[in-house]
């Protein structure tokens, strides 16, 4: 058995994370990129991955955002990974506005994984026993758009994201990919996580929405206060943003 491996990227406004369990499983959670960085192609020069003999094992898409679906193109061509997941209960008009045809990248990458990837999983890619992956656990979460009904259209996409926790021996990390207020709520409402988080000594928490206001504020009727449900759940030792600097949304409070 090898070591348990996490990469975090900073890929400015973007998510991209990479884990390696100690049985040699990879894992990549989003696939954004910055002007200069692609993760995929990266990971094909440094790692070995490749588009046929060690592919990646599996790729994890919180949502179809552009900043987290950036480096798919790469994604497909250099690491071409094994398994999808992703929360195919979004509906399409969220995904694809303008609708399905003519789509640009990165988006036409994601519809064609999106509609490609459909088989069930095999007995020994399933995350239950934790053997499968080296005694990592990896859950996801995810909720449907009938668990959001007052959630404004516009926020839609950004509260179904699909949610990834991952702990190995006393280490947990949380990957909530741009959950808003509406998300969290319905997260902890509709499904398991109160189970799993904040067991590990070495409590990791990647900022929802990159650190942004719109990630941890609700704004009723005028006024502004924090939603902490989750944070006061998990309690985190370390929090991770990944965003421009200097941006101006960014919550310098929180």
């Amino acid at each position: 058995m090898g070591d348990f491996e996490c990469i975090i990227w900073k890929v400015q406004h973007g998510s991209a994370a990479f884990l390696r369990t100690p049985n040699d499983r990879t894992i990549m959670f989003d696939a954004g990129c910055s002007e200069d960085f692609s993760p995929a192609k990266h990971l094909a020069q440094n790692y070995g991955l490749d588009p046929q003999h060690n592919r990646l094992s599996k790729l994890i898409i919180s949502h179809a955002d552009r900043d987290h679906i950036q480096d798919l193109p790469n994604v497909r061509a250099f690491l071409n990974p094994r398994i999808l997941s992703r929360n195919n209960s979004v509906p399409e008009a969220v995904v694809f506005p303008s609708g399905p045809g003519n789509l640009q990248e990165p988006l036409k990458s994601y519809k064609h994984m999106n509609d490609t990837y459909n088989s069930p999983l095999d007995e020994a890619d399933k995350h239950i026993p934790i053997s499968n992956w080296g005694n990592v656990l990896v859950q996801t979460f995810r909720c449907e758009p009938k668990h959001i009904p007052d959630c404004p259209k516009e926020g839609m996409k950004n509260n179904l994201s699909l949610v990834s926790y991952v702990r190995y021996l006393d280490t947990e990390i949380v990957f909530p990919g741009d959950l808003e207020p509406y998300g969290w709520h319905a997260l902890l409402e509709n499904t398991e996580i109160k189970q799993y988080v904040g067991v590990g000594k070495c409590r990791i928490l990647v900022a929802s929405h990159h650190g942004r206001e719109s990630g941890i504020r609700y704004d009723f009727k005028g006024k502004k206060y924090v939603y902490d449900a989750f944070l006061k759940v998990m309690k985190p030792n370390l929090v991770i943003m990944s965003d421009k600097r200097g941006t101006e949304t960014t919550d310098s409070d929180a």
